[in-house]
């Protein structure tokens, strides 16, 4: 993680969360989430979040989690209103006005 390899402490972050909780729970589950906001991989942050918003002993924790479900809850809904767009045969200037925000 240190050395700018996430993808690489994945499956070492989720060795720790999927233990009972202990002292690096929530330092795990953070980054995890951190590493998969960043990587645009909303599903698998999510249930991250939720579960850190509900454990987390420190209040930054908490922030942390609470702001980044609802850009998770807004991305997830773009992209579902992206999809039914598609599905409806809109047009692709619908499509380009949900990236830009117009």
């Amino acid at each position: 993680y240190k050395d700018d390899l996430p993808s690489n402490a994945i499956p070492h972050f989720e060795y720790i969360i999927n233990k009972p909780s202990g002292e690096y729970t929530e330092q795990a589950l953070t980054r995890l989430a951190e590493i998969y906001l960043n990587d645009n991989k909303w599903s698998n942050a999510m249930p991250l979040l939720q579960r850190l918003e509900n454990e987390a002993q420190f209040p930054q924790n908490v922030v942390f989690a609470q702001s980044n479900l609802m850009k998770a809850y807004y991305q997830a809904q773009k992209s579902f209103s992206l999809a039914k767009s598609m599905l409806r045969g809109k047009p692709t200037s619908f499509i380009y006005n949900i990236y830009t925000d117009e």
